[in-house]
């Protein structure tokens, strides 16, 4: 989040109305921050259907101004709030939209997170070494491209390395996370997105 990001975020308030700005703003890529901020918050604080309404008008606005990057967001915001539901499968759904958008790209920040948000579908879904693969191929791109885990992504990094270790013990891990590691950004990609 840069600083203009942060300085809405400390003057909005969930549930207060935007009309007004967003008329005189007429521009929907600005009309759509605040819906992401607050879906964001409502994810945050356990109001899923709230979170999923905030970010799916994000997320057509930000398709209406055909800015594919927060498309991917926001998809990965819907993924998530899928996912705190237990909804598994569409977390998936939405998380290899918007991987296929991050792969476009070529943004090596945005293809690990991608992996990531996968990673955690997969030890969800009981595929543990998918899942330390796909936490292993992040790392490298993330190391490669000069883009280490930081802020809440560090911590939720690591509750979710910690989870899987855990469901494979330290051996079975190390092997699969290096074996993700080794990958090239094509067969991580491809790899997220086989089942």
């Amino acid at each position: 989040m840069g600083p203009t990001e942060r300085t809405v975020v400390k003057r909005l308030k969930p549930g207060r109305s935007f009309s007004s700005f967003q008329i005189q703003a007429g521009d929907p890529w600005l009309e759509g921050l605040p819906h992401a901020l607050f879906g964001e918050v409502a994810r945050n604080q356990g109001d899923y259907q709230e979170a999923q309404t905030q970010c799916a008008t994000c997320l057509a606005l930000m398709q209406q101004a055909g800015d594919e990057r927060h498309v991917a967001f926001m998809l990965h915001d819907l993924g998530q709030v899928a996912q705190r539901q237990g909804d598994y499968d569409q977390a998936r759904v939405l998380h290899v939209e918007a991987l296929e958008i991050h792969q476009k790209s070529r943004s090596s920040r945005a293809v690990a997170f991608g992996l990531e948000m996968l990673a955690v579908v997969a030890g969800a879904s009981g595929k543990p070494i998918k899942a330390a693969r796909l936490l292993g191929a992040a790392e490298a791109l993330r190391q490669s491209g000069g883009c280490p885990v930081e802020g809440t992504e560090l911590q939720f990094d690591i509750v979710m390395i910690s989870r899987v270790r855990a469901t494979l013990g330290q051996q079975s891990f190390a092997t699969a996370w290096a074996e993700g590691y080794a990958m090239t950004l094509e067969q991580a990609v491809v790899s997220a997105l086989n089942e």
